[in-house]
């Protein structure tokens, strides 16, 4: 069996495990409730707590992949997204990328040199239903700015114990309070 049927066959397998084990982002978003101020996120009575910058944050680049989150520990983060700029935008530079279980793979990785530019991967809990129906119709390829606030340690609590850190300082859980579209192509994931 090649590479590529086994990773298709991966993709149907965690596929058919978000489909039927997680619930879907629209009910999580219709669900929760947000108190920015103090912090505060509450998703079916439990109830997580963040500390969000004060000021708002604007990432303007290119979507090189952007797919369905689901942790069970933070069931909030709906979506991640990779948004570069510079030479990481380029797939003859960097080849293609994606997303596997919160960690960064690139397919076909072509550079003698680190590409200049920046990399990011947002992990995104929408503010609103308004704003997620305009994060749903973002696809990979396109130009877009996404504004929200980042969470400032890069923890989310849970009251009753526990939480859910960033390990990597690219990437950022990521308060979604607006997306603007710069460019109308591009391909969904």
């Amino acid at each position: 069996m090649d590479t590529k049927k086994i990773l298709l066959f991966a993709g149907v397998v965690l596929a058919a495990y978000f489909y039927f084990k997680a619930p879907s982002a629209d009910s999580i978003v219709r669900t929760m409730r947000i108190d920015i101020q103090n912090g505060r996120i509450d998703y079916k009575g439990v109830k997580y707590s963040a500390q969000w910058s004060n000021e708002r944050v604007h990432h303007l680049g290119d979507v090189r992949y952007i797919g369905r989150a689901y942790n069970k520990y933070v069931p909030c983060i709906t979506n991640d997204a990779i948004v570069t700029t510079g030479e990481f935008s380029d797939p003859s530079i960097t080849g293609e990328v994606q997303l596997i279980n919160g960690s960064i793979k690139w397919v076909r990785w072509r550079v003698d040199k680190y590409p200049e530019g920046t990399l990011v991967v947002l992990h995104f809990i929408p503010a609103d239903v308004l704003v997620y129906n305009k994060l749903k119709r973002v696809k990979r390829g396109q130009r877009v700015e996404f504004i929200g606030r980042e969470e400032v340690d890069s923890k989310i609590y849970a009251f009753h114990g526990g939480s859910n850190e960033l390990l990597h300082d690219n990437h950022r859980f990521f308060l979604l309070e607006d997306v603007r579209y710069e460019g109308l192509s591009g391909t969904p994931d």
